[in-house]
């Protein structure tokens, strides 16, 4: 039996609501980060609802998952999960299988989640990938750590104070230097305006944290939007633009750009 049909089988038997964290522990399933997206790809197929509720193991108010067709057999919610995640496209003539976990990408949430997900499979950690959503996060050492959403507030010149929550935040503190890496994401953006605002945040952040490196990762949508070029130009104030379009973000180019920055900046070593 495999982790999927693990987690089904437990959804089946057990109606109530369970956490990521609880299910990993209660059906040795490690890393953690296995349980999340086999999850995230059950609800995708309408298999599992997952909401903030009251874990039924741990009693804590977290992301829990719950079977919403609990009649069906295992290997009928199989197949129609395969149905649903795996779609054929003939490119030049040769079968490509695209996954739902990257191609139906939807808005930045999810996009700050794919991005997680993908560097924590890329960085060298220490532990499992905790939380869920905008409380995700990973241990990529003693001193370094990767969060989302997490809070960077800056100060004006004026004296007054803006607050700040860097889509993803990497910090290295080992209590003698602070420095971070703040990797702020755009997804179908339609307006100069969204693109200004993250430039000006930029700005005033690096005058606030000397060892601040910032990062503006663009992700394209055809025929929507700014044009890649044009957006680079108004987030000159970013130490590094990555870009792609949605249609190449399977391919591995601008995730070893994004990680290649990390390690070069952290210095880290790979184990």
């Amino acid at each position: 039996m495999n982790n999927k049909e693990k987690i089904l089988q437990y959804l089946q038997k057990n109606l109530q609501p369970i956490c990521d964290d609880c299910l990993s522990n209660i059906l040795d399933i490690h890393p953690r980060n296995q349980v999340n997206q086999i999850c995230r790809t059950l609800q995708k197929s309408n298999i599992i609802n997952r909401s903030r509720s009251t874990c039924s193991g741990c009693k804590r108010k977290k992301i829990s998952n719950k079977l919403l067709q609990n009649h069906q057999p295992i290997e009928e919610l199989d197949n129609k999960i395969n149905k649903k995640n795996m779609q054929i496209h003939n490119t030049n003539s040769k079968s490509t299988i695209v996954t739902s976990n990257s191609n139906n990408i939807e808005n930045e949430d999810e996009l700050r989640d794919f991005i997680m997900q993908k560097l924590f499979e890329h960085l060298p950690t220490s532990g499992n990938l905790m939380g869920d959503g905008k409380d995700m996060w990973f241990q990529i050492d003693k001193f370094t750590k990767c969060r989302a959403e997490e809070p960077l507030n800056y100060g004006l010149p004026n004296n007054g104070t803006l607050n700040h929550r860097s889509d993803i935040l990497i910090t290295y503190n080992d209590e003698h230097i602070i420095k971070y890496i703040s990797i702020e994401l755009k997804y179908k953006s339609a307006v100069t305006d969204q693109f200004k605002c993250r430039s000006y945040d930029i700005f005033h952040m690096k005058k606030h944290y000397k060892e601040l490196y910032g990062v503006m990762f663009f992700v394209k949508v055809k025929n929507q939007g700014l044009s890649i070029n044009q957006a680079k130009k108004i987030c000159y104030q970013f130490d590094e633009f990555i870009s792609c379009n949605i249609e190449e973000i399977n391919n591995k180019g601008w995730l070893e750009q994004l990680v290649d920055v990390i390690n070069k900046y952290f210095d880290i070593k790979h184990k």
